[in-house]
């Protein structure tokens, strides 16, 4: 079931990245950034809630989502999604570009966890991608990694993971963690952190 709602939220996923997506702009490096999701650090000053730095946000409707102290798998935050209220069918996300190379083989992670104060409800689920794009930016083609959502053991940090090979004209790869929220009215949130992108170069 969960495969068929990826499916139909593939063509709201790629209008969401042309008219939400808000590019931090700065130069694509061959690696991800802030993968730890420590930047604003909320110690010094910003605020539960804001932006990661070096990731790009998307959403369907209203954002509720960003940066935590409130759980941390290490280091001082960690990155929140909670449900968005009065939707069904909804998603949320953080993404970030790195340089594709060719013959390159991409494992990308993260760490989950169902919040225990607010478990995630409904049919709402957690999820990690990546995407590829040629040099003038249209999709190439995505794979989905496997979700985290109700069945997931509230308080416990699960790794989820996805790889997959660079198509031939690829030049921008995309690491995309995704939170859809459906039949949950605004209920249930989740955490991530310790994001990994490791790549290798395959044969000719």
């Amino acid at each position: 079931m969960k495969r068929v709602l990826a499916a139909v939220y593939f063509i709201g996923l790629t209008v969401g990245f042309c008219a939400r997506a808000q590019d931090n702009g700065q130069v694509i490096s061959t690696s991800i950034r802030n993968t730890g999701f420590e930047d604003p650090a909320i110690v010094a000053g910003s605020s539960s809630g804001a932006a990661a730095t070096d990731w790009f946000v998307f959403s369907s409707s209203d954002q509720r989502m960003g940066i935590t102290d409130s759980r941390k798998k290490s280091g001082m935050q960690s990155f929140q999604f909670r449900a968005q209220p009065g939707s069904s069918n909804a998603y949320q996300g953080i993404a970030q570009k790195f340089k594709a190379l060719p013959n390159q083989h991409v494992a990308s992670s993260v760490y989950a966890m169902n919040d225990p104060l607010d478990p995630v409800a409904g049919g709402s689920y957690g999820q990690v991608s990546i995407e590829w794009q040629d040099a003038a930016g249209a999709e190439l083609s995505r794979l989905y990694g496997p979700s985290w959502g109700v069945d997931s053991e509230p308080g416990r940090w699960q790794k989820v993971a996805v790889d997959s090979d660079a198509p031939e004209g690829a030049a921008v790869g995309v690491v995309v963690i995704t939170f859809y929220s459906n039949e949950a009215n605004g209920n249930g949130s989740c955490y991530v952190d310790d994001a990994d992108m490791k790549s290798r170069m395959g044969a000719d």
